[in-house]
């Protein structure tokens, strides 16, 4: 057996394990007590997803792929199955970092056990292969099933029996929404919470003296730093207490690449009852216009976890005073009990300078009572004229009927931001405002009520309101758009919020601004090129993050990136006279 090929298989198997996903027929050979465990559902399948990706990308070193793929073909392996790997705790049931690879378990898709360690050099130790891979000694022993389980910790080995019948167990331990994002991931890595708490409290001691030292150095000006700081602390002094395991996902096709984040607590705990029901986010996308967008970010307040999000974010903001109302228009503090739903569009604007960036923007709030969400968010409006804070002075002015459109009675607003002249810090922000909203120096538009929601437009745009108004009333909605459909696709059940990011029309809009002082992209964007997105759901007592990435933007950003270096290569290879690494 050749050098060369000792480390192709140290780099094959290091790839294969720091990757995580759920390959049942392994897990179920994992022990139930095991701290953290990555899975890889096909093995082949993942590295031929890779491989695909990769060269599609036009990225990275093909050498490390290649390397998975001898290894992949060894005699006796079963490519196409299952594998996992098992970070198994000490005697106190803590994870122990620093000798963690010592007590790791590879447990992998090995029909015959005798013909994979020959192929590697191996010689018979007892009821153990021992193998010499690149100076450093593996065992490797059948566990039946078609697996074998391949360690350096010869004593653990001798011990572990890998009999089946686990899987239930790691169902527990994952959860709902766990289970849902394993059978949805080529790899899936979870870990145990009481097998990381000495971890996590040390990174909560460290996260409260770092923000208690900046607190110091600030003075009064921390106030609000340290209060956001204590909601998250809060958080995760729940998940230490509460939490039952973290869950990473990840999927890769064609159509691009899907990563999940997510976390399970004990159904009977406060945060596993809060988030026991999800939400339906993706539904308020029936309420806005089939209009090209930069972003579209939607929250379902039925759900519990949102709605005891923005309560807790409510309360924050109320203790911080005048602060409350810096936002006017978009702070819920004073309209959360009012609001079911709450969605809000960027459109693709004419222009993002001089006034031009929220010309098709608009938001709508659905509520079971609008009227009174809309007699909230008018008085929060009035409130806002004369408040200054950071060197400026809002202007806010209000006026009813100014116009009928769809039979629907409009009112307007506005509101204008002067800098206080003797001011510096007001200054540069008047300087900002006037590029983003030009001479009106703030945002002003049109409000419009109907039976179950409160729409807002961030110009007086007539035509952006008609279209509001109409797809209020099921005609052409974002919902029925062919492209939106596909992204929404991409959202798990109880979603709770969500996010599409339009990377298409920002590029386009990036570039014309480059263009305009001489630069630019000099590649054309696809029409149809399918949305970034972000999505949270809750269920079952656990919360998910996922944010999918299509092939499209991917490529589009190598684009940008490439034009905007200058056309490097990244892939030219080692110069003369340099090591290759």
């Amino acid at each position: 057996m050749s050098r060369r090929f000792h480390k192709t298989s140290i780099a094959g198997l290091s790839l294969v394990f720091s990757m995580p996903a759920l390959g049942q027929n392994a897990v179920d050979r994992v022990p139930d007590n095991a701290a953290a465990v990555v899975a890889v559902r096909n093995v082949a399948e993942f590295h031929r997803d890779i491989s695909r990706l990769v060269t599609a990308l036009g990225v990275g070193d093909a050498g490390p792929l290649e390397m998975i793929g001898q290894f992949l073909s060894l005699p006796g392996m079963n490519a196409e199955g299952s594998a996992a790997f098992a970070f198994m705790p000490g005697p106190d049931g803590r994870l122990d970092l620093e000798n963690g690879e010592q007590r790791a378990i590879a447990i992998l898709p090995i029909d015959d056990t005798q013909a994979f360690a020959e192929a590697l050099g191996g010689q018979a130790d007892g009821p153990l292969m021992s193998l010499n891979l690149d100076g450093k000694e593996f065992f490797v022993k059948s566990v039946g099933g078609g697996f074998a389980a391949f360690t350096p910790d010869r004593q653990g080995l001798t011990a572990f029996e890998g009999d089946a019948g686990h899987l239930q167990a790691h169902g527990q331990r994952l959860g709902q929404i766990g289970r849902s994002m394993a059978a949805g991931s080529d790899l899936v890595m979870y870990a145990s919470v009481a097998a990381f708490r000495d971890q996590l409290e040390q990174g909560m001691e460290q996260f409260s003296d770092g923000v208690n030292m900046m607190g110091q150095m600030m003075g009064d000006q921390a106030q609000g730093m340290t209060q956001f700081a204590q909601v998250i602390e809060d958080l995760a002094n729940s998940m230490i207490r509460d939490g039952r395991s973290i869950i990473v996902g990840l999927n890769v096709d064609e159509s691009g690449v899907t990563f999940d984040l997510g976390a399970q607590f004990n159904e009977t705990s406060e945060m596993g009852a809060r988030l026991g029901n999800g939400g339906n986010a993706t539904r308020l996308l029936e309420h806005v216009p089939d209009l090209p967008y930069l972003f579209a970010v939607g929250m379902d307040m039925e759900s519990p976890a949102v709605r005891g999000f923005f309560k807790q974010m409510a309360e924050l903001s109320g203790e911080m005073g005048q602060q409350a109302g810096m936002m006017g228009f978009m702070n819920i503090s004073k309209v959360i009990d009012n609001l079911d739903g709450q969605v809000f569009m960027m459109g693709d604007p004419p222009a993002v300078m001089m006034g031009g960036l929220f010309a098709n923007t608009l938001q709508v709030a659905v509520s079971k009572h609008p009227e009174a969400l809309y007699a909230q968010s008018c008085a929060m409006t009035r409130e806002m004229n004369g408040l200054s804070q950071g060197g400026i002075t809002f202007g806010t002015s209000f006026t009813e009927g100014v116009s009928t459109i769809e039979n629907t009675r409009i009112d307007s607003w506005s509101m204008r931001m002067t800098p206080d002249p003797e001011n510096p810090q007001g200054q540069q922000i008047a300087m900002a405002m006037g590029m983003i909203f030009g001479p009106n120096m703030g945002p002003g538009g049109y409000y419009a009520v109907t039976d179950d929601t409160v729409i807002t437009t961030f110009s007086p745009n007539s035509e952006l309101m008609g279209r509001a108004l109409r797809a209020e009333r099921g005609a052409s909605t974002l919902a029925t758009n062919a492209i939106v459909k596909r992204a929404v696709a991409r959202v798990p059940e109880g979603a709770s919020m969500f996010a599409l990011v339009g990377a298409g029309n920002i590029a386009r809009q990036a570039s014309n601004v480059m263009a305009m002082m001489g630069a630019g992209f000099d590649f054309d964007i696809p029409a149809d090129l399918e949305p970034v997105a972000l999505s949270m759901s809750t269920r079952g007592g656990g919360a998910q993050f996922r944010l999918f990435v299509p092939e499209g933007v991917m490529k589009m950003v190598k684009t940008v990136v490439e034009q905007q270096m200058g056309g490097m290569d990244f892939d030219e290879g080692p110069r003369e006279g340099n090591p290759r690494f």
